[in-house]
């Protein structure tokens, strides 16, 4: 079952370290406030979450940790905008663990889910 994110989504920033790494200790606290603050789900990986410059390695590492610290307090999505191609954003995106916490939204708005017996599959999305 597909539930109705609403409300309150902010697009997260992304914390740097000085070496230009993603900064985690930051980024949990960043989690926390937007939660405590209201926030109905977070947009973890996005274009001002600055994935433009980060590798497939640390967009995927940077969803799974916002996932696993929103604890399933809030969904977490995550984007594959930074793929040229239909099929690159879909590889790029089922190389994230989805949970039920975790949706992706590509530019070409498609939806993956891992279905509970453990298969992702894909469906066009009207809107996001």
């Amino acid at each position: 079952m597909t539930a109705t994110i609403k409300g309150i989504i902010p697009v997260m920033l992304t914390p740097f370290t000085e070496a230009n790494a993603i900064d985690y200790a930051s980024l949990e606290k960043l989690i926390e406030w937007y939660i405590a603050n209201g926030a109905d789900a977070l947009f973890a990986v996005a274009q001002s979450s600055e994935m433009q410059f980060l590798s497939l390695d640390e967009r995927v590492a940077l969803a799974r940790f916002v996932a696993k610290q929103a604890a399933g307090r809030v969904p977490v999505i995550a984007s594959g905008h930074v793929s040229e191609t239909r099929e690159d954003q879909v590889a790029e995106l089922t190389s994230i663990d989805f949970s039920e916490d975790i949706v992706a939204e590509l530019e070409r708005k498609v939806e993956i889910r891992r279905a509970n017996d453990g298969v992702l599959s894909n469906r066009e999305l009207a809107t996001l």
